[in-house]
């Protein structure tokens, strides 16, 4: 399965809590971007036919996430990241932007996000002319031929 999401990749932020009156309130700030990437997640099943993962296999997640460069750099470190040079270390972690989207992925395209036992994030800075930002996320069953560990043996 491959799902593109448009737009700047969505790094998870933590949970707020907060008190109102004698009530300690705890909520997700995300929750309404979380719900529009599970509606994308859904439309995309359905058009292609897709059906969740069933609850025994394992599963195989490789996210990309592609970023402009950033405007506030200056005009060399712009040329830098334009020619593939620059560190990709200036904009969201990682391991948020992957936790996000797993928890999206929960209920819809999976049982479960312990069902992923191997997984791969990649970010991306510099897009070429006409791109947009984007999040792509490939989930496919987890095969034990694929994993390098066992052709060294």
């Amino acid at each position: 399965m491959i799902f593109e999401i448009l737009g700047t990749p969505i790094s998870k932020k933590r949970h707020r809590t907060v008190k109102r009156g004698c009530f300690i309130h705890s909520y997700d700030p995300q929750a309404h971007l979380k719900n529009l990437v599970r509606q994308k997640f859904i439309e995309e099943m359905k058009k292609n036919g897709w059906v969740m993962f069933h609850k025994n296999i394992a599963l195989e997640v490789r996210i990309e996430c592609y970023f402009d460069i950033p405007n506030y750099l200056p005009q060399k470190q712009k040329n830098i990241y334009a020619w593939g040079f620059g560190n990709q270390y200036i904009t969201l972690d990682l391991d948020n932007i992957y936790k996000f989207f797993t928890d999206a992925g929960n209920g819809i395209i999976y049982h479960d996000d312990r069902q992923i036992v191997s997984s791969y994030c990649d970010k991306q800075h510099g897009l070429s002319y006409g791109e947009t930002e984007k999040t792509v996320i490939y989930v496919t069953p987890y095969s034990e031929l694929k994993n390098p560990r066992i052709e060294e043996i």
